[in-house]
């Protein structure tokens, strides 16, 4: 057997090993699913808990999972596309940004509002607290709508505030309001010694008497007639 012949045995028994174990080596295809922020909660389309982000899913659960929703607190939704498997021992990375929703601080003074939904009795906090409202209400300022809110605390007068897309600067906003007292009329010192001495002089003075009835007057007596006669 010439030398070139041995060498090209051994370089194809070297191919078939490295590719068998190349072969019991395979791994299944994942996908690894970033968001930013980080630590959002990844659901599958049918709505079950796989993780959160960072999160890598391989094999069959990646076509079993579809598009996945990912939700963070404070943030609106996002969604992939629906995922396919990767080929074996790759990666593939998927990366999405999570939209904060708009953050609104209230204030007061005095502080101890309670603010609410004008209109409903869903109270959002007591003032000062930083409230994060909800996609809904986010969806309507985006559309041109506005939210109108109430305030309200004991010995105070009740205030509304109309808040509206224009407000928010850089995802937040800050809603202070005055409240004005409450306002009790009480009567004063004078006042009141002018009522009593009215109710003592009207209880003093004597009730006017009921004038008497006038009694019939007597019908006259019809004269008798003489016996004469001219």
């Amino acid at each position: 057997v010439s030398e070139a012949s041995e060498a090209e045995r051994v370089k194809s028994a070297t191919a078939e090993a490295v590719a068998q174990a190349l072969q019991a080596r395979a791994v299944p295809g994942r996908v690894m699913i970033h968001s930013a922020p980080t630590g959002a909660t990844c659901l599958s389309a049918s709505g079950e808990e796989l993780g959160t982000t960072p999160l890598s899913i391989s094999g069959e659960k990646i076509t079993e999972a579809g598009a996945i929703v990912l939700k963070l607190s404070g943030h609106r939704d996002g969604k992939t596309e629906a995922l396919a498997i990767p080929p074996e021992n790759t990666t593939t990375e998927v990366k999405i940004a999570l939209t904060p929703l708009p953050h609104v601080t209230f204030a007061s003074t005095p502080a101890g509002a309670s603010v609410r939904l004008d209109g409903t009795e869903t109270k959002l906090g007591t003032t000062p607290f930083d409230w994060v409202m909800s996609e809904a209400l986010a969806d309507k300022l985006t559309a041109g709508e506005s939210v109108r809110l109430t305030f309200e605390r004991p010995g105070s007068r009740a205030s509304t505030h109309t808040l509206t897309q224009d407000q928010i600067k850089d995802g937040r906003a800050v809603v202070a309001k005055p409240l004005k007292p409450v306002v009790r009329r009480a009567l004063g010192p004078a006042h009141s010694g002018r009522t009593k001495s009215a109710k003592k002089r009207s209880e003093s003075k004597p009730k006017p008497k009921p004038k008497p009835k006038p009694k019939p007057k007597p019908k006259p007596k019809p004269k008798k007639k003489s016996g004469f006669t001219f």
